[in-house]
């Protein structure tokens, strides 16, 4: 992933390779003040994001304007601990509820 400054936003620049090999790549502007703003990737075409508190922020991502992933970041007390719970559905309709935890080594 790299980060770059974009305007008042940062510009996030995602790519991945599934397990079959297949690549994908998101480019993401994130502002931070809860409006939708376009996404170009391959699931979902516009993202709103805001900064709830300082270890918290949420994030929706529609598609054709229907809602299809709702994440919440948050970051524990100690800094040590960040935890994103997403839920929605992926582009061919199968249910997503995931919860990923990184803890800083």
């Amino acid at each position: 992933m790299a980060v770059q400054e974009e305007g008042q936003g940062l510009r996030l620049t995602i790519e991945n390779v599934d397990a079959e090999g297949n690549t994908a790549k998101a480019v993401i502007i994130n502002f931070g003040d809860g409006k939708f703003h376009p996404v170009r990737g391959p699931l979902y075409d516009a993202q709103a994001d805001k900064v709830v508190n300082d270890s918290t922020a949420w994030i929706i991502r529609t598609e054709g304007g229907k809602v299809v992933q709702t994440l919440i970041s948050e970051v524990s007390a100690d800094g040590k601990t960040w935890t994103v719970t997403t839920a929605g559905v992926t582009p061919d309709g199968q249910q997503i509820n995931n919860v990923l935890v990184r803890e800083k080594q």
